[in-house]
């Protein structure tokens, strides 16, 4: 039996809300810290992790490292196209010394993965890279979650990647939570700068087998990441980030994990901003054409609020366009993703080199 649509949203917002402080931001005795010891810490840190550099070149920073001898096998979808299961090497180089001995222990995350379904291989369509969220990456579960097959339907060859740390490339136990992003400022950025480099990689994989235009729908993290690839990425077509994560100062503000008072959070969200600003997805130009970028919004999301898919709009140029869902129960977003991406289907045409 249907539930009454009254009941939805307050179902949706409660399913996210209980999800976010039982599994998500599980409960930490904070530190006693006075609030300018904290601050400096801060500072110093920003000192140590954040170069002018990294923002003025883009290509240092964010290096693209081909797609090469890759290992292909066939695999199965519940999509009816031709699937390809993709591994190769992820030739990635942390920036940082003291995480090249951490992801070298992480050996299953040395090898990028991506599942590509394509209607017809000898005349690829317009491709969709799909970004999954934290704690996916599961092939067969991110069908599922994402509308894989009315954007097949709608005319879209789809790939779809797993970030570093999760799913196949997840080390430790099955149920284990990912190791990324975690561990600290700089092991994030290092993962980051990983997940950039992987999701070029296939980019032009994709382009270079004949995809005439590749866009990226990214969900929640995987929406802050296809946001920072819209701005290293001069050959992605199109951008949209759906109930995306903007900022990691902001998702700790908005969850009570910066302590003291209003006036000393509010100094420390900048301080964080600042501190993750090398792998933000709102610290540089977007590249991608205007018409391919949209932000797609759950009205009662309480994960990933309406305030973070804002803020990655503002920088995109764009407004905002909503769902009546939350964060994991999305009513309504298959109606959104396919208006979105049939509005930027003129990005799509207007193939780059």
């Amino acid at each position: 039996m249907a539930l009454p649509r009254m009941w939805l949203s307050p179902l949706a917002s409660g399913v996210d809300v209980f999800f976010r402080d039982t599994i998500l931001n599980r409960a930490r005795r904070p530190e006693r810290v006075a609030h300018a010891d904290r601050k400096k810490a801060l500072l110093e840190a920003i000192d140590a992790t954040v170069e002018p550099w990294m923002f003025d070149d883009r290509e240092r920073f964010f290096p693209l490292r081909p797609v090469v001898s890759p290992e292909r096998r066939r695999g199965r979808s519940i999509v009816p196209g031709e699937v390809l299961e993709l591994r190769w090497k992820s030739e990635f180089e942390p920036i940082y010394e003291e995480n090249r001995a951490l992801f070298a222990k992480l050996e299953r995350n040395g090898r990028a993965r991506a599942r590509i379904i394509r209607r017809d291989p000898e005349h690829p369509r317009p491709t969709l890279l799909l970004v999954h969220g934290f704690m996916g990456g599961a092939p067969d579960l991110e069908e599922r979650l994402f509308p894989v097959r009315e954007l097949f339907a709608a005319g879209y060859d789809l790939a779809i990647a797993t970030l570093p740390g999760h799913g196949g490339r997840k080390d430790g136990g099955r149920f284990d939570r990912p190791r990324w992003p975690a561990h600290g400022p700089r092991f994030t950025i290092d993962g980051y700068r990983q997940a950039i480099s992987d999701l070029r990689a296939l980019v032009h994989h994709l382009r270079d087998e004949g995809a005439p235009a590749v866009g990226a729908l990214g969900m929640s993290l995987g929406g802050y990441t296809s946001a920072l690839l819209a701005t290293v990425e001069p050959r992605l077509d199109a951008v949209i980030p759906f109930v995306p994560l903007a900022s990691m100062a902001q998702y700790m503000f908005e969850n009570g994990q910066l302590p003291g008072t209003r006036e000393e959070q509010l100094e420390l969200r900048e301080l964080v901003d600042v501190l993750f600003s090398p792998a933000s997805p709102t610290a540089r130009p977007v590249l991608v054409p205007h018409a391919g970028r949209k932000v797609v919004a759950g009205k009662v999301d309480r994960i990933t609020p309406v305030s973070h898919a804002s803020r990655l709009a503002r920088h995109f140029g764009v407004a905002v366009e909503t769902f009546e869902g939350g964060h994991l129960l999305q009513w309504g977003k298959t109606a959104a993703l396919l208006s979105a991406i049939e509005r930027s289907r003129a990005s799509f045409a207007a193939r780059r080199p």
